[in-house]
């Protein structure tokens, strides 16, 4: 479902926003060194999943304030541990990480404005 968005460099910069596909193992790493993170709980079958992240890909990732964010896909059909673990019960939910520190969450806006400024966050 996901495969082909692993380190998808957007615009072509090497220091643009990258989204990855969910591991747990990439994701403690970027954890680890500090990295600010958006974890997206997505399922491709979603309307407002897809919403979300053509924002995120057409409008977020060509603004270079964004470019040292790392977005990890959590596939909603198939993550249910790290669902439970986080309290997620919904898609089409971000959850901001500055390192291993959650900073908010944002669940099922779509619009340039709302996922703009809930990025800030993370780099404001």
């Amino acid at each position: 479902m996901l495969a082909g968005l692993t380190a998808i460099l957007i615009a072509g910069r090497a220091d643009a926003l990258e989204i990855h596909d969910y591991t747990p193992e990439t994701f403690a790493a970027a954890q680890a060194d500090g990295v600010k993170a958006m974890v997206f709980v997505y399922a491709d079958w979603c309307p407002v999943c897809n919403a979300q992240l053509d924002v995120i890909q057409q409008d977020l990732a060509p603004d270079p304030r964004f470019d040292a964010v790392q977005v990890f896909m959590i596939d909603y059909d198939t993550e249910k541990p790290y669902m439970r673990m986080v309290r997620v019960a919904e898609r089409s939910t971000l959850i901001a990480y500055d390192g291993t520190e959650e900073i908010g969450r944002l669940y099922n806006l779509t619009s340039v404005e709302d996922l703009q400024a809930f990025f800030l966050t993370l780099v404001e």
